[in-house]
C-alpha cells in the first residue's frame, strides 16, 4: 500500500488520493486533482458554520479560532480576536484554567507570562518546571512558595528566596522580611529536626522536600506523595522515605521522566468508525488508512487481538448486523445478520470468545458466540437497559459495564452473564455516551453529552473526578484509552481528540471528519487483551459459556432453548399446545370439531333443521 506524505509529520493511504476529501490537514492528498476555486466559488455553508477557502468543507462555529488548523489552508485560525478561554499570543485558544498553572500550554509560552499567583500543581510536586530560587524573576513566576523549596512568602504574597530574609535589605513590599527578630540567630536552640530559617518573627522550622512539618512545629514526618497525589505515576506509585517511586506493569517500561509508563512491543493502532468506513490510524507513525467500507452505517467497533480482526456494529433500518474483517480489510465475515434492531456498540470478550452488543431498539444487551452461531438476549425487560449505549468488559473479573441515558440515566455493571446488576454512577449524569476502562489504573471513563463533560470513576476507591468540562468538550461520544492518553470523539466539532488521562491537559485534535460523525474508536495493542485462564475452557457447555464474577462461568442458551437439569446442555423449550397434549385430549377436540361441522350441515338441510339442536346435543 502506498502512502502520501502530508508534510506535517503524518501520512495517509494513497487510496485517499483525489477522493474529494481532505484527509491531510495540508490538503496535499487533493493537490492537483481539480481546480477548487472554480468548483466551490459559489458554495455556501449552513448558518453558524465557517467555509474553508476553495473547498466545500464546512466547520462548526466552535472550530473557528480554537487553536487547531482544520481547513487545508489554515484559514479557520486566521484573524482571531476572541476566545472563550485564554488567547495565546499566537492566537491559539486554550481553557482559562490552564492560565498560570505552571505548565506551558501555548506554544509561545504566553500562558505563563505575567503570572503573579502562587499555584500548587502536580508539576510542582514533580519538580518539572521549578527554577532556581537564586535566579527566579519572582513577580512573574508561577511556583510553589514553600519553605522546603527555598522560598519565603511575604505578607503581600510575594515570594523571595531564603537568602533575602534577614539580610539587612528590604525585599518584601511591606518590609516584613526584616525586623528585630533578625538580630538573634536562635535556630541552634529551636529544636528543628531538619532545617531552620531565621525570620523577623524568630526561628521557623521547615522540612526537606518529601517531608511534612508535624503539629509541634519542629518534627519532620515523611510525606506520602502517593496518597496525596493520585496522578503522579501512570501505573503504580511506591512511597519511600522522603520521596516516591513509579513502577510499571509487565509489558511496559518507565519513560525518561520516571513517571510515565510506555508500552513495549508493536506500535498502537487506533481503529475508527465514521459511519461510512472503518479506518486505521497508527499513533506513532501517524499513518491513516482505509480498512473496509461500512455495509450500511458502521457504529461501535472493537478488536480481537489474537486474530488481528476488527468487529463493528452496522445499522440498517431493515437489517442490522455485526461484521468482521482483518486489519487489511480482507476476509469479510457477516457475524450476525438477523435478530438485531438498533445496534449501538460492540465489545469482544477475548477470554471466552464471545461478542457483546448493546441494542437500543431491542432494549437489551445481546451476547453471541464469536462466530455468531448462538445468541442470547441479556437483561430483557430491565429498566437499566432502556436506552443502552456503550459497553466495556473486564473479562478477567467477569464484569461488564454499560451506559444508559433512559429515564434513569447512569453507568451500570453486572456479571457478563447479566447477573447482579448494580448502578455505579447515578448522580450528576444525564446523557452518558461512550465508556472505556483503563486496565492499569482500573478507572472507568465516560462522556456526558448533556453536561458537556468527561469524567472517571476509580473502581478501587470509588472516587469520582471531572477531567474535562464545557470549555473544551461539546458533545463527546465514543472513547478509548491507552498509556497516558485518553481519546474521544465529539459530534459538534466532528473531531477525534486526545488529552492526558490524569489531568486533562495537552489536549490535541488528531483528526477531523467533516463529512460524518466519528461513531466508534478502539485501540489495538497486545497489552490491552492479555492472555488469561479461560474458565470456559473445560466447561462442556453445549451452546454458550458466559463469564461471571469471581472468575467463574455459567452455561447459557439461545432464547428459544433452556438449560437441562445438568445445567450444561441446552434443550428446546416445549410449548404446551405442541408437546404436552395427551392423546385423549386431542381425540376429544377432534370429536367436538366433527360434531360442530355436522351441526352446520344439519342447519343447511331445511327438512331436518328443526331437530338439529337436539341431535347436536346428543352427539356432543
Amino acid at each position: 500500500m502506498g502512502w502520501i506524505d502530508c508534510g506535517d509529520g503524518s501520512c495517509v493511504s494513497y487510496l485517499f488520493r483525489c477522493d474529494g476529501e481532505f484527509e491531510c490537514s495540508t490538503g496535499l492528498d487533493e493537490q492537483g486533482c481539480f481546480d477548487p476555486r472554480f468548483k466551490y466559488e459559489n458554495f455556501k455553508c449552513p448558518a453558524n458554520h465557517h467555509r474553508c477557502d476553495m473547498t466545500d468543507q464546512c466547520l462548526p462555529s466552535q472550530s473557528r479560532c480554537d487553536g487547531f488548523k482544520d481547513c487545508p489552508g489554515g484559514d479557520d485560525e486566521m484573524n482571531c480576536t476572541k476566545c472563550n478561554g485564554f488567547l495565546c499570543a499566537n492566537m491559539k485558544c486554550i481553557p482559562m484554567k490552564l492560565r498560570c498553572d505552571g505548565a506551558y500550554d501555548c506554544e509561545d509560552r504566553s500562558d505563563e507570562h505575567n503570572c503573579r499567583t502562587i499555584n500548587t500543581t502536580v508539576e510542582s510536586v514533580l519538580g518539572k518546571r521549578l527554577v532556581s530560587a537564586n535566579s527566579i524573576n519572582l513577580p512573574r513566576a508561577s511556583i510553589e512558595c514553600k519553605m522546603e523549596l527555598g522560598f519565603y512568602e511575604c505578607e503581600t504574597a510575594e515570594c523571595i528566596p531564603h537568602h533575602k530574609v534577614c539580610n539587612n535589605r528590604i525585599d518584601c513590599s511591606k518590609g516584613d522580611d526584616e525586623g528585630n527578630g533578625c538580630k538573634h540567630n536562635s535556630c541552634k536552640t529551636a529544636g528543628c529536626t531538619q532545617k531552620c530559617i531565621q525570620t523577623p518573627k524568630g526561628p521557623r522550622c521547615f522540612c526537606q522536600e518529601g517531608f511534612l512539618l508535624d503539629s509541634d512545629g519542629k518534627t519532620c514526618l515523611d510525606k506520602d506523595e502517593c496518597a496525596l497525589y493520585s496522578d503522579l505515576c501512570s501505573h503504580r506509585c511506591i512511597n519511600t522515605l522522603g520521596s516516591y517511586e513509579c513502577k510499571c506493569l509487565d509489558g511496559y517500561k518507565l519513560a525518561r521522566d520516571k513517571h510515565k509508563c510506555e508500552a513495549l512491543d508493536i506500535e498502537p493502532l487506533l481503529i475508527i468508525s465514521d459511519a461510512s468506513n472503518i479506518r486505521g490510524y497508527w499513533l506513532k507513525s501517524k499513518k491513516y488508512f482505509l480498512i473496509h467500507a461500512a455495509i450500511t452505517q458502521s457504529k461501535g467497533v472493537d478488536v480481537y487481538n489474537s486474530e488481528e480482526r476488527v468487529f463493528w456494529a452496522d445499522y440498517n433500518s431493515s437489517k442490522s448486523g455485526v461484521y468482521s474483517c482483518d486489519f487489511n480489510g480482507q476476509d469479510l465475515k457477516p457475524v450476525i445478520t438477523d435478530g438485531l434492531h438498533t445496534p449501538e456498540d460492540v465489545a469482544v470478550d477475548w477470554v471466552a470468545r464471545n461478542i457483546y452488543i448493546t441494542d437500543s431498539g431491542l432494549k437489551q444487551i445481546v451476547v453471541c458466540s464469536m462466530l455468531g452461531i448462538y445468541c442470547k438476549g441479556l437483561l430483557v425487560h430491565k429498566r437499566e437497559v432502556e436506552k443502552v449505549r456503550a459497553i466495556a468488559l473486564e473479562p478477567d473479573r467477569g464484569i461488564m459495564y454499560w451506559s444508559d441515558w433512559g429515564r434513569v440515566p447512569g453507568i451500570y455493571e453486572s456479571g457478563m452473564d447479566g447477573s447482579n446488576i448494580k448502578e455505579i454512577v447515578s448522580k450528576n449524569i444525564v446523557w452518558p455516551n461512550g465508556i472505556t476502562i483503563d486496565a492499569p489504573t482500573r478507572r472507568l471513563y465516560w462522556s456526558d453529552a448533556k453536561l458537556h463533560r468527561i469524567e472517571y470513576l476509580d473502581l478501587f476507591t470509588k472516587k469520582r473526578k471531572v477531567l474535562l468540562e464545557a470549555a473544551t468538550v461539546f458533545h463527546p461520544y465514543s472513547m478509548t484509552v491507552f498509556e497516558d492518553e485518553l481519546y474521544w470523539t465529539d459530534f459538534v466539532t466532528y473531531s477525534l481528540n486526545v488529552c492526558n488521562k490524569n489531568t486533562g491537559k495537552n489536549q490535541t485534535t488528531l483528526l477531523r471528519n467533516h463529512e460524518n460523525y466519528i461513531l466508534g474508536i478502539k485501540i489495538f495493542h497486545p497489552l490491552l487483551q492479555p492472555a488469561n485462564d479461560n474458565p470456559c475452557g473445560a466447561s462442556k457447555c453445549s451452546h454458550l459459556c458466559l463469564l461471571t464474577h469471581n472468575k467463574r462461568y455459567v452455561c447459557d442458551c439461545p432464547n428459544h432453548m433452556k438449560l437441562d437439569n445438568d445445567q450444561k446442555t441446552c434443550v428446546p423449550i416445549q410449548h404446551e399446545t405442541s408437546f404436552n397434549c395427551s392423546r385423549e385430549w386431542l381425540q376429544s377436540i377432534f370429536r367436538r370439531l366433527s360434531n360442530f361441522l355436522n351441526f352446520l350441515k344439519c342447519q343447511l338441510d331445511l327438512k331436518n333443521s328443526s331437530n338439529c339442536d337436539e341431535r347436536y346435543k346428543q352427539l356432543s
